[in-house]
């Protein structure tokens, strides 16, 4: 499925328009469960790994923003440090685990349910990019209105979110029987995964 060039701007334009709302008075941050993914295969498995752990971590900024709104941000930051790390772990096993050719390749070629994978992925990665590109907006809007850790932190969920749909549209663009790239070892995720685990740490520093 090719997207036509400029269909993102013109949909994330009206987007914006029509969300007045603090993007992170929202639950989870307005990121759908798994990405939006479906499991017919291990890669696209592999895939809502990385975008479930990124929809936690956003429902955990919520938690510490709704903390300021109530006097106690402190606990709240104690409380969600936990969380935070246990997903941040699982965003980067899942890099490690799925950039292996063994997912992209002979599994996803012998998987019976390849051609949904790769229609689910065609299908959700658009709605995903579109979604995350929006709320990163929405943030940016509002960024005086947060701790800079914390908008550090829910920044950098988003652009991982973003640039992991963008990356697995690419590879199942025109795809026949397997992705013609692996979603896992882009450079631009890997940036993403990278500077969202700093976010973290400097937050408890």
């Amino acid at each position: 499925m090719i997207v036509p060039e400029g269909i993102f701007e013109r949909q994330v334009d009206r987007l914006f328009e029509d969300s007045p709302q603090c993007v992170l008075a929202q639950l989870y941050g307005g990121i759908p469960a798994v990405g939006g993914y479906r499991d017919y295969t291990e890669y696209e498995v592999g895939v809502q790994h990385i975008a479930e752990a990124a929809h936690c971590i956003l429902g955990s900024v919520g938690k510490v923003w709704d903390g300021y709104g109530r006097g106690s941000s402190e606990d709240s930051w104690r409380i969600e440090r936990g969380h935070f790390n246990e997903e941040m772990g699982i965003i980067e096993k899942s890099i490690r685990e799925y950039s292996k050719e063994f997912y992209d390749g002979r599994t996803f070629t012998q998987s019976r349910y390849r051609q949904d994978s790769i229609k689910s992925m065609q299908k959700n990665s658009p709605i995903l990019k579109l979604s995350a590109i929006q709320k990163r907006r929405l943030l940016l809007r509002d960024k005086k209105l947060y701790d800079p850790k914390l908008f550090g932190i829910a920044w950098w969920a988003y652009t991982l979110l973003k640039d992991l749909a963008e990356a697995v549209l690419v590879g199942v663009q025109g795809a026949v029987d397997h992705p013609t790239s692996n979603a896992f070892r882009d450079p631009n995720v890997r940036i993403s995964v990278k500077r969202l685990r700093e976010k973290l740490e400097e937050a408890y520093q």
